[in-house]
């Protein structure tokens, strides 16, 4: 059996600080200089290292059959069901800027913002979500060319912030079992697409918008974060 995969790992480590308070520890007598050494010392010597070598023998043995268990547990089990019940930080970042409009307005004008914000989000069994304590917090501030070609900076910042939570039940999520890509509907409306790991406990996006929209180009990047909190045991 190769273990040669993230949850393999993770599995082997798990199993191992399990059982590394059953391996056995062998007490021996120990011999000085010129003390004579007894048949039943040495052989009560060489039980004692038997035993435990024994001993530890059957604790690897039910530490790899405890791995393999694990492992058939997660290839028979689907992405919905590891990931259906989580409870996930979620997280974001972006940066964007707006520049002259098609039209003409707004000659040698740049407006250029940031933002972020995060939330607890948990993607419920019956394929709705449930998003807490969310807040994003946005800086925005322009720039523009005079005639002559000089910069000219302005460096006064705009900040805008919201917070939010939403229980309606109208936010629903999925996945593929193929590819393993999340996808979560905003209340019905806006979707957003995420790749998950194979255990469910993280969802990642990063991409870059260049595009024109609302007569203007707009050049976006962003970055999102799901990563799952561990259950309380």
């Amino acid at each position: 059996m190769k273990l040669n995969t993230l949850f393999s790992a993770s599995v082997l480590g798990l199993a191992i600080a399990t059982a590394s308070t059953a391996m056995a520890e062998v007490s021996v007598t120990s011999f000085t200089a010129g003390q004579a050494a007894t048949a039943a010392s040495v052989n009560a010597n060489f039980t004692a290292v038997a035993d435990g070598v024994n001993a530890n023998e059957a604790a690897i043995a039910a530490l790899l059959a405890r791995i393999e268990t694990l492992e058939a547990e997660h290839e028979t089990t689907t992405y919905q069901q590891r990931i259906a019940g989580s409870t996930y930080n979620l997280s974001w970042t972006y940066h964007a800027y707006f520049g002259q409009e098609s039209s003409g307005n707004m000659t040698n004008y740049i407006r250029f913002l940031m933002g972020g914000g995060g939330s607890t989000i948990t993607l419920n069994a019956n394929g709705t979500v449930t998003e807490l304590n969310a807040s994003e917090e946005e800086h925005e501030g322009s720039t523009y060319l005079d005639v002559s070609g000089d910069i000219n900076y302005n460096n006064s910042m705009q900040t805008n912030s919201d917070s939010w939570e939403d229980t309606s039940g109208t936010t629903t999520w999925s996945v593929n079992e193929t590819t393993g890509v999340v996808t979560i509907v905003w209340e019905g409306v806006e979707e957003d697409s995420f790749q998950s790991s194979e255990d469910g406990s993280l969802f990642v996006r990063q991409g870059t918008v260049n595009e024109i929209k609302d007569d203007q180009r707009n050049v976006e990047s962003h970055n999102v974060y799901f990563v799952r909190i561990p259950t309380q045991p």
